[in-house]
């Protein structure tokens, strides 16, 4: 691709065969740097995207239109078209101008001049473009790198009622509690650094969504959410409807943690009242949000996912695991304990997770694996009886330990 400025690499992925520019063996990778953006770490994130897509294409019986205002190389909306048989239309940008050449060729290289279109335009303006009713998307996937806060308001008013919208965020330290500041610039929510920060963080982020939604009396109904490897991601069906929206704000609230004792505790509302001390252990808490507290999942719709997944091509491996974890979690409470974290406060060995997640379910409490961390446990039992199962079914560690 001397044209370019770049030599360039074939890659598949999925049903797609698409250049990208050459890696340097001696240099580190680093998508944020390259000449156009691609990340192949981010393949599970486009496989999930394909499906989900799949299955909100059968839901709605009819050729939808997809809009990819961050494009890259081109590579999720190329696989979108091959993948996913009833899309009408794809309209794909980027603001840098090798990408939006690149997307072109890779474009031609797939046989799909007639079904993608390749713009150059800044994300916002080219979201405000299809702003008009005749010209919004049914689904939007909004893949940034960093925080996808200053795209929410265009991304909104480009989507048609009821269409789908997949958002990203990669701004994990911002959102896990690390730079507490920057979350309360970016989503005016505050983080904290708990074991379940990645969970908060997706809540963090929809919690933006639902009050930047709301302001175009949009309700959002999150049905799907996941996080791996340096992301969060949520997918979310988005309605005209007041009462729903208010529901909606309803569902934003506070989770106070307690850092002694592993308490939490869910408070609804924008100005709820919240004790400052710990009814467990009487230490202060902190405090997390404003954020959404309702559900991460749409067991309907995380059911037609795990159904559809056999037609995939040569998806990422981790994915089946993935959907199995979330099918057992879906439907748990919100947050999760991390068995290695509260075995160390207590000094004693790790059981395994089987033998915790069981002896919850015998007493009576629900209890599941987590797909956000291997050693988490997703349950409705007190901390004070989680860690009293930790202690019976846990050695203690020797003293030389």
């Amino acid at each position: 691709m001397r044209d370019l400025g770049f030599q360039e690499e074939l890659r598949t992925e999925g049903r797609a065969v698409f250049y990208v520019p050459r890696e340097s063996e001696s240099e580190v990778y680093v998508p944020s740097t390259r000449t156009v953006f691609y990340n192949p770490l981010m393949r599970l994130n486009r496989d999930i995207a394909v499906l989900a897509l799949m299955c909100y294409a059968d839901a709605e019986g009819r050729a939808l239109s997809v809009g990819d205002p961050l494009a890259g190389c081109g590579v999720r909306g190329i696989r979108f078209a091959l993948e996913v048989p009833v899309i009408d239309r794809i309209e794909m940008n980027d603001l840098n101008p090798l990408a939006v050449r690149l997307q072109e060729r890779n474009v031609a290289l797939n046989g799909l001049s007639d079904v993608i279109g390749v713009n150059r335009l800044d994300a916002n303006v080219f979201l405000s473009v299809h702003s008009a009713p005749d010209g919004r998307f049914d689904f939007l996937d909004l893949d940034p790198f960093g925080s996808p806060v200053r795209f929410l308001d265009s991304a909104i008013r480009s989507l048609r009622n009821g269409g789908m919208m997949a958002v990203t965020a990669t701004d994990m330290a911002a959102l896990c509690g690390i730079h507490s500041s920057a979350c309360r610039r970016k989503y005016f929510s505050t983080a904290l650094r708990t074991e379940y920060c990645h969970e908060l963080a997706i809540r963090i982020v929809l919690g933006a969504l639902v009050v930047a939604a709301a302001k175009y009396e949009f309700a959002v109904s999150p049905v799907f959410s996941h996080s791996s490897d340096h992301y969060i991601r949520s997918y979310a069906c988005l309605t005209l409807n007041l009462r729903k929206t208010d529901d909606c704000l309803r569902e934003l609230g506070y989770v106070a943690h307690c850092f002694s004792c592993f308490h939490r505790e869910f408070f609804h509302g924008l100005i709820p009242s919240i004790p400052s001390a710990c009814p467990i252990c009487g230490k202060r808490t902190g405090l997390a949000g404003p954020l959404w507290l309702g559900s991460l999942f749409n067991p309907n719709f995380v059911e037609r996912m795990q159904r559809r997944l056999p037609a995939l091509c040569n998806s990422d491996p981790r994915l089946t695991r993935l959907m199995e974890v979330i099918m057992s979690e879906q439907n748990a409470p919100p947050t999760y304990y991390v068995i290695d974290r509260l075995a160390d406060h207590l000094n004693i060995s790790v059981p395994k997770t089987v033998e915790i997640i069981g002896a919850l379910s015998e007493i009576g409490y629900i209890a599941t694996p987590t797909h956000f961390h291997p050693k988490g446990i997703r349950t409705n039992a007190p901390s004070k009886i989680f860690l009293e199962t930790l202690l019976r079914l846990s050695p203690k560690k020797p003293a030389c330990q």
